[in-house]
């Protein structure tokens, strides 16, 4: 099942809110947008999500068990987004270098010390090859499990 996320903001609107109506006058639009949307929400899990009555809707357990996918869902994207930006902003990640022999001393003193220093939390992995061998690697695009500094 696929569950439309234009339609879950509505109904989270409309459970904020406690009616359609004010859920509606929050974002100046009319009730029947959200009416429609919440039908057919209601269409795709094949569930009633409110029962409406006199005092706006009063949310079922449906309901409830959608509000908690919902807030699953918004929780799992803030924690990408996270890790995105992290990653964006060298926090979090993982280098691999393959090196010779000759430039890995030279290598380590005076590139990777400083960039250690300055991104404590990224990983580095380096691999000491022959330069044929590091030549042949970068062609056949081959990798290899991390040799952490």
């Amino acid at each position: 099942m696929e569950i439309s996320p234009h339609r879950l903001r509505y109904f989270q609107l409309v459970l904020e809110k406690g009616s359609i109506r004010s859920a509606a006058e929050h974002v100046n639009t009319r009730p029947s947008v959200f009416t429609r949307q919440i039908q057919l929400l209601e269409q795709e899990i094949g569930a009633a999500l409110f029962e409406r009555g006199p005092r706006g809707a009063e949310p079922t357990e449906a309901a409830q068990s959608l509000i908690e996918y919902w807030r699953g869902c918004q929780a799992q994207q803030e924690h990408f987004e996270d890790a995105l930006q992290a990653r964006r902003s060298l926090q979090r990640g993982s280098v691999r270098i393959s090196v010779s022999e000759g430039l890995a001393i030279c290598l380590m003193d005076e590139v990777l010390a400083k960039f250690m220093a300055r991104y404590p939390t990224v990983e580095i992995a380096v691999h000491i090859r022959a330069t044929n061998e590091i030549i042949n690697d970068v062609l056949e695009n081959r990798t290899y499990p991390n040799l952490c500094v």
